[in-house]
């Protein structure tokens, strides 16, 4: 490079050489953003997506693969380049053909199946799968045996792991019997577990066994977990298995009641107890390899874990109140309050609580203003307990008189994401997506440049602390590209 070396913002870099022209600067040009002379013939900026030295944020790189292969929904990271996903079936249930796995190891643009193995005929994968759980990629499935009534005819539960997803090793997890919910897998300290209800889980009262296997080479080989009998109880399958562990380590598994319990309960058939009892839990405290029923070890709606850090929230007991928030890591809780008048909704959540760079905290409120209608934004707060809303897209964030619709965005907000060290949201609205980065106070949110293309809405994400992959869907509903951004 000739000249003087250019000053640019932390995370920022210039190179120099045939970069490409479209992201480039010539010779003698200012950069504005940059505020620097280029004086190479050539050269790319390059930022990493942190914060720049007036406070803003620098987008991420964004790149932009086509597969040659039809995939489909869920899209799996392995590592940086290895992918896992499902071939699409046409009418899969009717024909019965099985589900294909494929992976890529070139970010997506080729896909080759995988054989798993002792696979039987007819396997079904079901929602939520390929994923990974913690580092070990997992497939769960059941084996479809009557094709004219699905919902009430299923095979055995089976799991596939892989670490590499080259090599991979499969387990029966229920059975024999109908399995009616396939495998669900859960990490806990230096194990996997993997359960799977055999029984009609759709009607909650014909469940007859649980299956829980435990696996401490991940996945490898599985033994069986030494799990008392539940009479009357159930998993609550919250999540995969829904397990959390305490500060002392005991892992806990929450559970529901089944609906025959309840009428025991209320003395009258399909009449339930105004007031049922809150159910026991599952708790183990050796990682999982032993379990007995006792009370759930703290005070949360459904045993569910309880949060952390200083600011966190939870559920009212009436679905239609507002969330209450915490400030104090828990110890006290305070009805939560909007600069906007909180509107009346059924199930209003706030969740995805993050700490904002320069202080304060970003959030995700959603609710459901009727039966068909859901919606979410942003909001921040500076203490915890008062919470303004964060504006999104201009185009789905117009406002009416009425004060009721004041807080009804047209735009659905994701909760936020880090990549690196940039906050970014992702929002949906009038059928299209965009990424967005936050400003570090939480005040803003800004598109990032190539995302938000017109018709296209981004599925499920996938990713690591430092690159993350979203499928981008056409208005068909298949995979037209993946969108990696990266650090």
């Amino acid at each position: 490079m000739t000249g003087h070396s250019p000053s640019v913002p932390p995370g920022c870099r210039v190179e120099e050489g045939a970069g490409d022209p479209a992201a480039s600067t010539r010779v003698g040009s200012v950069d504005a953003r940059l505020g620097v002379v280029v004086t190479a013939a050539l050269v790319t900026v390059a930022c990493t997506g942190s914060a720049g030295t007036d406070g803003s944020i620098d987008p991420p790189r964004v790149e932009r693969v086509e597969p040659t292969t039809t995939v489909e929904e869920p899209i799996a990271m392995l590592d940086d380049e290895t992918l896992l996903a499902l071939a699409p079936a046409d009418d899969r249930i009717e024909s019965m053909d099985p589900d294909t796995l494929l992976r890529s190891d070139d970010r997506g643009a080729t896909w080759e199946p995988v054989t798993l193995p002792d696979a039987p005929d007819g396997v079904a994968f079901g929602s939520g799968y390929p994923r990974i759980v913690d580092g070990v990629a997992v497939v769960g499935g059941r084996v479809i045996i009557d094709a004219l009534d699905f919902t009430m005819s299923a095979g055995d539960a089976y799991v596939w792991t892989s670490v590499d997803g080259v090599t991979w090793h499969g387990t029966h997890v229920a059975g024999p019997g109908p399995a009616f919910s396939q495998a669900e897998v859960d990490a806990v300290d230096g194990a996997l577990l993997a359960g799977a209800v055999t029984g009609n889980v759709t009607t909650v009262d014909d469940i007859d066994g649980f299956a829980l296997l435990r696996s401490a080479d991940r996945g490898r080989t599985w033994t069986a977990a030494a799990v008392p009998p539940l009479d009357g109880l159930r998993p609550a399958l919250r999540g995969g298995l829904g397990t959390w562990a305490t500060e002392d380590g005991t892992v806990v598994m929450p559970l529901a009641w089944e609906s025959s319990r309840l009428e025991v309960e209320a003395g009258v058939d399909d009449v339930e107890p105004e007031d049922p009892p809150e159910p026991p839990a599952l708790t183990s405290p050796d990682d999982g390899a032993t379990w007995v029923i006792s009370p759930c070890p703290v005070d949360t709606v459904g045993c569910t874990a309880p949060g952390t850090g200083a600011v966190q929230a939870r559920a009212a007991e009436d679905v239609f109140s507002t969330p209450e928030v915490s400030n104090d890591g828990g110890a006290t809780w305070h009805p939560f309050e909007l600069d906007d008048a909180t509107p009346s909704l059924s199930f209003p959540m706030l969740g995805g609580i993050v700490e904002l760079p320069t202080g304060g905290w970003l959030a995700r409120f959603t609710g459901e203003p009727d039966s068909t209608t859901s919606f979410s934004f942003l909001v921040r707060s500076d203490d915890g307990l008062r919470w303004q809303r964060v504006d999104g897209p201009a185009a789905c964030d117009e406002r009416d008189d009425e004060p009721d619709d004041a807080v009804l965005p047209d735009a659905s907000a994701s909760d936020a994401f880090a990549i690196g060290e940039t906050l970014l949201v992702e929002y949906t609205c009038e059928g299209a997506s965009e990424i967005r980065t936050v400003s570090p106070d939480g005040t803003r949110t800004t598109p990032v440049e190539g995302t938000g293309r017109t018709g296209t809405i981004y599925g499920q994400r996938a990713g690591t602390d430092d690159v993350v992959v979203l499928p981008e869907q056409g208005d068909d509903g298949a995979i037209a590209a993946l969108l990696w951004l990266g650090a």
